[in-house]
């Protein structure tokens, strides 16, 4: 009796090569659709829980004590909007303990910022020309209130390898408000702060001196 003798032809070996590679290649792109497809639900999950739970914060008044460590519900609401008094106490809660007071199950980062209130503008320019060493600017600032502004200004010859640079601090207190600054040729940022009766504004611009 004789044997049989099987030898795999080149064509087959490349087929079966190529289909191993399109399976492994279905199977990573499965894979990888499917976490990304769950990543995307536990991200929507958890967006959900952290609007619910500032929901909560900002529309219930809470049930506050003497000593707020005692306290058996946080909401946040006074009056006529968040209660001030209300927020430095949560603010300054042990944050496991305003996890378990609030029934958390997750973690969550906590980030508490006070918006400005207090409109800036300005009639700063893209461009201004020397007529000696240095460019008199003048810069016109209006406040929507009367209120202190801090306005600096940095920069300098950096573009062109210059060896001077310039940092600039001008104040004033009004609604309207002339700074007068006198800048070498080069690029500068403009930074300005306004501070007002409980509130504040913030306004930044750039501009260049030739």
């Amino acid at each position: 009796m004789g044997r049989m003798k099987g030898q795999a032809s080149p064509d087959y070996a490349v087929s079966a090569f190529l289909f191993s590679l399109t399976v492994l290649f279905v199977f990573f792109t499965m894979t990888q659709t499917y976490n990304s497809r769950a990543w995307e639900m536990r991200k929507a999950e958890s967006t959900l829980e952290a609007a619910k739970l500032v929901f909560f914060l900002t529309g219930d008044e809470g049930n506050w004590t003497d000593n707020p460590l005692n306290s058996t519900s946080l909401g946040l609401r006074g009056d006529s909007g968040l209660d001030a008094e209300k927020l430095r106490w949560f603010v300054g809660m042990p944050y496991p303990h305003v996890v378990d007071r609030l029934g958390l199950e997750g973690d969550f980062k906590m980030r508490v910022e006070q918006l400005p209130s207090i409109a800036i503008t300005s009639n700063v320019k893209d461009l201004y020309i020397k007529t000696e060493e240095r460019a008199n600017v003048t810069i016109s600032f209006v406040t929507s209130e009367n209120a202190t502004l801090y306005a600096v200004i940095v920069g300098g010859n950096i573009t062109y390898g210059g060896e001077y640079s310039t940092s600039v601090y001008r104040t004033s207190t009004g609604s309207y408000h002339n700074l007068r600054f006198e800048l070498y040729p080069g690029v500068y940022t403009l930074k300005a702060l306004a501070i007002g009766s409980g509130g504040y504004g913030a306004y930044e611009s750039s501009f260049r001196v030739v």
